[in-house]
């Protein structure tokens, strides 16, 4: 059975999406036995924003039949790892669910895109697929040792 890495943002439409599609792909590409899902902090009903959709094209990568949910207890019980977008949102995760598994994707966290250009989201897009690759390789190491 593979494990599971869950990406969280704010709405699960612009980052976490993002950053579930470059993980999915990197995963496959490094042959992992894991899978990437997403979810948001405070999620409402519908899709992945269009400027994500067009900034991970950009990549090769289809997120247009991406469905924004709602973090559950249940999906952060069954993940191996959990990435935030940012240092905050790692920080309330860990008051609501004490857990040694959750991070923030990086240091200095990924802004936000929401509302901004194209370009600003083929930013976000570029700052998430580093990050994530830099996951990829970090478990592929483990994988390699275990």
């Amino acid at each position: 059975m593979s494990k599971k890495i869950l990406f969280v943002c704010t709405g699960n439409t612009c980052r976490s999406p993002m950053a579930e599609g470059f993980a999915k792909a990197e995963f496959q590409r490094l042959g992992l036995d894991y899978t990437a899902e997403s979810a948001g902090l405070s999620a409402d009903e519908g899709g992945a924003n269009e400027k994500s959709i067009l900034a991970m094209k950009e990549y090769g990568i289809d997120i247009s039949d991406h469905t924004a949910r709602q973090l559950t207890l249940e999906m952060t019980e069954d993940a191996e790892r959990i990435y935030t977008m940012t240092a905050a949102q790692a920080y309330l995760l860990k008051q609501l669910i004490p857990s040694k598994k959750i991070f923030p994707l990086t240091d200095g966290g990924i802004q936000d895109p929401y509302g901004g250009s194209e370009e600003i989201y083929r930013n976000c897009a570029k700052e998430i697929k580093d990050a994530v690759e830099i996951i990829g390789e970090e478990l592929h190491g483990t994988e390699a040792c275990g």
